[in-house]
């Protein structure tokens, strides 16, 4: 899927059409067609493939990959020296600027949102298995005692110093590092000259500019049904898109399915409907932590969210039963692979 991601967001960009009439546009030479750069490593869990153009993409290139390693280093949970574990033992820890950043964001949105999205969800995360791949399932008088520990209210920020009020509060910033390293690869691009790319972290999407041919970056949706194929396209300017899904991450137990999609106020994993949930906005941090945030609410919820405006995005809902709604935004950019899928699409004024 990584490869078939990799093809279909540089659709365009080797080959261009160059008409004219007469003999002198027959003389003239078509103008050379710049190559991408890309470099595919692992890190944060995932693969990643990062392209550039430009003649300084091998250079951003590396400095890009330079700053994925840090901010790993940062954020981890199963490393013992980072800022984050640090904070996890210690209750207490003094940060980078980026720490502080994402976890200041991170407190904005899920007063937001309701507690669907929250960093403190960690011990939840973990008791069911999912950060180290020992999966269990934890009865209900366990998660009765650590949904209490979720809260990012215990998330206290003075400066770089960063505390954990509750005695058992942990933080985990998986849903939501990806998208703020694919901001941070913006920002490394720009500084070290190129002005167009697109970053693939794991089926987080980040673009910078347009193609060199001027047309728009193809972004595919991966399709929750078979994860070997994508079940459409959109296109795109420079924009993040981001999906979580119940398919990512997950494991069975005597038939029963188990996903890594936790809602903080009962302790398991989402059941409501939901495949997937993609989010396309300017801000990676935002669409990631509003992708676990939707996914959560279900579909209703999430719909009167995005109506509300208090956030500018955009909206893929994918559900177990293949329904298929965006939100109008997206309604002349999102081309469904099989022209004959029907798409329901959503107003910002709710006429339902």
């Amino acid at each position: 899927m990584k490869k078939l991601l990799m093809r279909l967001i540089v659709i365009g960009s080797v080959l261009v059409l160059l008409t004219g009439c007469g003999k002198q546009a027959a003389a003239e030479k078509p103008a050379a067609i710049e190559e991408p750069v890309s470099v595919e490593i692992f890190a944060m869990d995932t693969y990643m493939t990062l392209l550039a153009y430009g003649e300084h993409a091998d250079e951003g290139l590396k400095k890009a990959e330079e700053e994925i390693r840090l901010l790993e280093s940062l954020w981890s949970v199963t490393q013992e020296d980072s800022e984050i574990a640090v904070l996890n033992k210690n209750k207490t820890a003094s940060v980078s600027d980026d720490t502080k950043s994402i976890l200041t964001f991170a407190k904005q949105v899920s007063a937001q949102v309701e507690q669907t999205f929250d960093v403190t969800v960690f011990p939840i995360v973990k008791a069911w298995g999912f950060t180290t791949g020992a999966h269990r399932i934890p009865d209900e008088t366990e998660l009765a005692v650590l949904t209490k520990y979720v809260d990012s209210d215990q998330i206290k920020i003075e400066g770089n110093q960063i505390s954990l009020s509750g005695t058992n509060a942990e933080v985990d910033l998986g849903a939501i590092a990806k998208g703020y390293t694919s901001e941070k690869m913006k920002q490394v691009f720009l500084e070290n000259g190129i002005t167009a790319g697109i970053v693939s972290l794991g089926g987080n999407v980040q673009t910078l500019g347009v193609k060199p041919n001027g047309t728009p970056w193809k972004v595919a949706i991966q399709d929750p049904f078979n994860t070997d194929d994508y079940i459409a396209v959109i296109e795109i300017g420079e924009k993040a898109v981001i999906t979580s899904g119940s398919y990512q991450r997950y494991f069975e137990r005597d038939g029963v399915i188990y996903h890594h999609l936790i809602d903080p106020k009962t302790g398991y994993p989402v059941c409501n409907g939901m495949n997937s949930v993609t989010i396309v906005a300017d801000v990676g941090t935002l669409a990631d932590a509003l992708s676990t945030a939707m996914f959560v609410m279900g579909k209703e919820k999430a719909l009167a969210f995005w109506r509300q405006q208090y956030y500018n995005f955009e909206m893929i809902i994918i559900e177990k039963d293949g329904s298929i709604t965006i939100t109008e935004g997206l309604s002349e950019t999102f081309l469904p692979v099989d022209k004959s899928t029907t798409v329901q699409i959503a107003a910002r004024e709710n006429t339902e």
